[in-house]
């Protein structure tokens, strides 16, 4: 995928019906058989991947108490689609799995990171509290305590309020 990935903040929410419309458009224009090359493919994949990170943090960063369904939804969609043209793309050209699997999982949490930077640059005080559990996090987890250091990430990443903070 593209060292450009954009973060949480400069993606322009895409519903997922619109996008299947769009990439159908562009594909009936573009393409003689209506197939798409490995590079186009790989293409649409990045940009569901920005689209599905996008859902997914809104999502995970909704509050608890009345979350965001309509992104939960629109995520997993995405998600759906992202992972089917993952598996279309190494029926061909296998060795690119780990690749695409791994750029797809940094663009997740790029975005996770880019909301959370966000969201703290106006609290110093629960930023410093958050920069000390990530600290405490990598010390348990070289002791052996990964676990442990998951929670305490967790803890770090998202607020209290929060799907993800809740659910499990």
């Amino acid at each position: 995928m593209t060292s450009e990935s954009k973060n949480f903040m400069s993606v322009d929410p895409v519903p997922f019906g619109i996008f299947m419309e769009t990439v159908a458009k562009v594909m009936k224009e573009n393409s003689s058989d209506g197939n798409l090359s490995i590079k186009e493919t790989i293409s649409i994949v990045e940009m569901a991947t920005q689209y599905s990170a996008y859902w997914n943090v809104k999502y995970l960063f909704s509050p608890f108490v009345s979350p965001d369904t309509v992104a939960k939804e629109e995520w997993q969609k995405y998600q759906a689609l992202v992972l089917k043209l993952i598996d279309s793309i190494t029926d061909k050209v296998p060795e690119v799995r780990g690749n695409l699997i791994s750029s797809k999982e940094l663009t997740e949490a790029k975005f996770v990171a880019d909301w959370n930077i966000e969201f703290y640059k106006s609290r110093p005080i629960q930023k410093k509290f958050k920069n000390f559990l990530g600290i405490t996090a990598k010390y348990f987890n070289k002791l052996g305590f990964r676990s442990l250091a998951i929670k305490l990430v967790n803890l770090q990443l998202f607020p209290a309020w929060t799907v993800q903070r809740n659910s499990k």
